[in-house]
């Protein structure tokens, strides 16, 4: 049975104002893409209400590093009272979304994720003493990996979010 680490917990990051919900999507699944990782989608949803668009995205991205572990992101993405609106941005009127975003990221490190020591309790062992001694540099590394990938994808969303501050 695999084993799952907590190394970010809930770290989010709040927007209100404008910016295109199709250019967010698409720089997110971009910058994926350009870190190594394959990406599930666990859920996306929007309602349409009065007040503007509900939408809200699961995103599930993970990264093999090595045969024995993985490393995996979870993206809350929540968008509340989205609307459609053309604003002036560097002298360009542009067409986008208004509206408050959240985003919160966790990031776990699962090891043994293929289950291969976990069959009978003395691979069970040596898996907990080969993590626990002889792995731990390299299960830091890895975790240290994560919080950087973290910090550079939120990082490049502030960057993005900042664009869309009107003149």
């Amino acid at each position: 049975m695999a084993e799952i680490e907590t190394v970010v917990d809930s770290e989010s990051l709040g927007y209100e104002g404008y910016f295109s919900v199709r250019e967010l999507y698409a720089l997110v699944n971009r910058w994926l893409s350009q870190n190594g990782y394959d990406r599930i989608e666990a859920n996306n949803s929007e309602v349409v209400q009065e007040h503007g668009k509900e939408i809200s995205i699961f995103l599930w991205p993970y990264k093999k590093v090595s045969d024995y572990a993985k490393l995996e992101i979870r993206m809350f993405l929540t968008m509340s009272g989205v609307k459609d609106v053309k604003v002036k941005i560097r002298n360009q009127e542009v067409l986008c979304n208004e509206g408050k975003l959240n985003l919160t990221f966790d990031g776990l490190m699962v090891t043994d994720y293929e289950g291969k020591f976990a069959s009978t309790p003395l691979l069970f062992f040596f898996r907990t003493f080969f993590d626990k001694y002889i792995f731990k540099t390299q299960t830091g590394s890895y975790e240290n990996l994560l919080k950087k990938d973290i910090r550079r994808l939120k990082a490049e969303i502030k960057s993005f979010l900042n664009f869309y501050k009107v003149q």
